[in-house]
């Protein structure tokens, strides 16, 4: 297992400047091991992904609002949004149906976003996951029917009506 940083050695000032001590003399610190700069990279891609996803929450467009606060916050079985599943945000997950919905808008009809949307899909299949995607359009023009679906999918992976 990868360790965390190696203890730094010597006092370290109020000022918070690392590697120095109050006096101000320069205090030596030991070199990172590889497995503790793997440790830092790993940490710092899963800051990164953390940061985008909580980005992507704040920024939801229209289309993810309507459906999450219509339909999914309040569904009995828990929905989370902007979720990380390993190296892809998904737009909302469903660990109890083992449901991702992805809501699609233009990007997505261009031939490298379908590339990307058929790689991501793969993969989140080969996890046991089912990934259902919708269009801007259908969330805002055929809402009952995206909610309908969804409710007999989430009834067939776990025996939960969601209406009652």
């Amino acid at each position: 297992p990868l360790l965390p940083y190696p203890p730094l050695r010597g006092t370290f000032p109020s000022r918070g400047r690392l590697g120095v001590r109050d006096s101000g003399t320069p205090v030596s610190l030991p070199s990172l091991s590889r497995e503790a700069n793997e440790y830092r990279h790993e940490r710092s891609v899963e800051m990164s992904y953390k940061s985008l996803a909580r980005a992507n929450r704040k920024n939801m467009t229209q289309e993810e609002k309507h459906l999450w606060y219509d339909f999914l916050r309040t569904c009995p079985v828990p929905f989370t949004r902007q979720r990380r599943i390993e190296n892809y945000i998904v737009d909302f997950y469903c660990h109890q149906a083992r449901l991702v919905i992805e809501i699609d808008g233009s990007q997505h009809y261009t031939e490298s976003g379908r590339s990307h949307d058929q790689t991501r899909t793969a993969f989140l299949e080969q996890l046991g996951l089912l990934v259902v995607r919708y269009t801007n359009f259908q969330v805002m023009d055929h809402f009952d029917v995206v909610v309908q679906q969804i409710a007999r999918i989430i009834y067939e992976r776990t025996g939960k009506n969601v209406f009652e």
